[in-house]
């Protein structure tokens, strides 16, 4: 990073850094002041202990889209989850193409099931897409109050600050669109090399954004499989952002080359520690939507040539499961 660039992200994230008197000078305490009682005013705290029950607990409908939307509502009914967290994106169950109208359907196909739709997963990275207003007005028009950004991509031809820089930008946009219409978008961090991956981004960019708006789904298998023994503070740092969280469990995975994968495994089965997770969660007064993730094979090769019916038993008893291993740990 060069130096110019170096100054400028440290002024802009409240780094400590040692600068020469003519550049202190270009920044006059009043500035600073101004700056720092601004970012205050964005930050609302959660409190320091909270107590109840986690009372909203939906499953990712990713791996059921294949199903018809009273399918995977009987699934999910029967497994003893209230909430689903919707697919709504471009191959999801529900496509953005089909408007509001078949959103709309699937929501009234829920309720019957005893269901809510309280949150849903998007392709939106953009208040510029003339089709985001869109997507995000059906969403809140039919009681969706969480929706998952897509993917946002570094540009590697850039440096981080800049990036951060661009991310600010969309975020801030996509906050003023999600004020207008009533409703919160919020980043997943996901194992990798986006935006978001290691949780230390995200925390800067979302800081200094209004978080009714615009904030966090947390993902604790992501954020161990990127910060095995440092996950920890990278939640108590993006806790006052978390609307939603991301329930999944893994282990790591030899590869023939010899590195190692993530490979996500039935909740219990892994190496997150579930038991210090949610006892991070309650000492940080965090209490959201919670959505479970199946991102391992339900069925076995001879299970997916039995009939629906008995295809559909099968899943239930593993979701099912999953939901009594995540029960030992919320109340």
């Amino acid at each position: 990073m060069k130096r110019c660039e170096f100054l400028r992200y440290a002024l802009m994230t409240g780094a400590t850094v040692p600068l020469a008197g003519s550049v202190l000078q270009s920044v006059t305490a009043e500035e600073v002041n101004k700056k720092t009682a601004t970012n205050k005013a964005k930050v609302q705290p959660v409190s320091a202990k909270v107590s109840g029950a986690w009372d909203t607990v939906g499953v990712f409908t990713k791996p059921l889209d294949g199903y018809t939307s009273e399918e995977i509502t009987e699934i999910l009914a029967r497994a003893g989850y209230n909430a689903i967290d919707l697919a709504f994106r471009k191959g999801g169950h529900i496509e953005p193409a089909a408007g509001g109208a078949a959103l709309a359907a699937f929501v009234k196909i829920a309720a019957k099931a005893g269901l809510t739709v309280p949150m849903a997963v998007t392709d939106i990275i953009s208040a510029d897409d003339p089709q985001t207003a869109t997507i995000i007005k059906a969403m809140a028009d039919n009681g969706i109050k969480h929706y998952r950004f897509g993917e946002f991509k570094y540009d590697m031809k850039r440096s981080i600050a800049d990036n951060l820089d661009l991310f600010r930008a969309r975020m801030e946009k996509l906050g003023e669109l999600n004020q207008r219409i009533g409703i919160r978008g919020e980043l997943q961090n996901h194992v990798g090399v986006r935006f978001g991956s290691p949780v230390w981004d995200e925390y800067l960019v979302l800081r200094d954004i209004d978080s009714r708006y615009v904030g966090s789904q947390y993902d604790i298998r992501h954020a161990v499989a990127e910060g095995m023994q440092s996950w920890e503070l990278a939640l108590r740092a993006i806790a006052d952002r978390i609307g939603t969280i991301c329930i999944k469990d893994f282990t790591w995975n030899k590869l023939p080359n010899g590195s190692f994968a993530p490979l996500t495994v039935p909740m219990g089965d892994g190496i997150v520690d579930f038991d210090r997770y949610f006892k991070v969660l309650d000492e940080l007064g965090v209490r959201c939507p919670i959505s479970v993730h199946i991102e391992y094979p339900m069925l076995t090769s001879d299970e997916e040539k039995l009939p629906k019916k008995e295809q559909i038993d099968r899943i239930v008893a593993a979701l099912s499961r999953d939901l009594a291993v995540l029960q030992k740990y919320v109340k």
